[in-house]
């Protein structure tokens, strides 16, 4: 997957955004609302992405790097994942603190949402986020998903609030 907005780039994360990864995944914001990922040097940074991100992009899924269009400076992260224990896949994001309030994410996903109907033809998407981060359940609102009761999920996700968005 890679999409263009009018000021972003939505493309594939490369081993060359492990330093960006590092202050992400170890910003206070991320470890509230999406949790510890104990990635805290190179190595581990690569093994965060040999382990995840490079393992379903042949899928056309999973996280992806959002970057400044014209600087090519990441901001975030954003794209689908499809967890096992839920039927369709889901939305996610996350955004370096200095960027917040700026309209990125909103950019972002609204744009994955339009390729995930539009090109990959899903019928539904789903979201969850922490029962506190109220700019994510914001941004779901905005985007049209409507909150539902929570599926089966493995116990450390049971405090999370559920949401769905049917695609045409």
């Amino acid at each position: 997957m890679r999409i263009e907005t009018e000021r972003l780039i939505i493309e594939e994360l490369t081993v060359n955004d492990t330093e960006f990864l590092i202050e992400l995944l170890n910003q206070p914001s991320f470890k509230q609302n999406i949790g510890e990922r104990y990635v805290d040097d190179k190595q581990s940074a690569i093994n965060f992405l040999e382990n995840g991100p490079f393992l379903t992009y042949p899928r056309e899924i999973g996280m992806h790097c959002v970057r400044i269009k014209g600087s090519g400076e990441p901001i975030g992260l954003c794209g689908l994942m499809k967890r096992d224990y839920f039927v369709m896949p889901d939305l996610g994001y996350a955004f370096l603190e200095q960027v917040h309030g700026l309209g990125y994410a909103s950019e972002a996903a609204r744009e994955v949402v339009n390729w995930a109907n539009f090109d990959k033809g899903y019928n539904r998407l789903c979201a969850m986020t922490a029962p506190s981060n109220e700019a994510s359940i914001n941004l779901l609102l905005k985007l049209g998903f409507e909150e539902t009761s929570l599926p089966s999920v493995p116990n450390e996700m049971k405090d999370s609030r559920y949401f769905e968005l049917p695609l045409n």
